[in-house]
């Protein structure tokens, strides 16, 4: 997972391979703060992983 900075809001991308073997992503911005955005993106909620 990679938590990164846009402008001023905070993003996380996780990565990864679905069952064909193609890759993925799923990304979610607009966190305030580096700690919550890793938090949330630690959760899987509903995600293919």
């Amino acid at each position: 997972m990679e938590v990164y900075k846009r402008g001023k809001a905070w993003t996380y991308r996780i990565r990864y391979k679905d069952t064909n073997g193609k890759r993925k992503s799923l990304s979610k911005s607009g966190f305030k703060t580096k700690k919550e955005a890793y938090t949330v993106g630690s959760i899987p909620q509903g995600s293919p992983l």
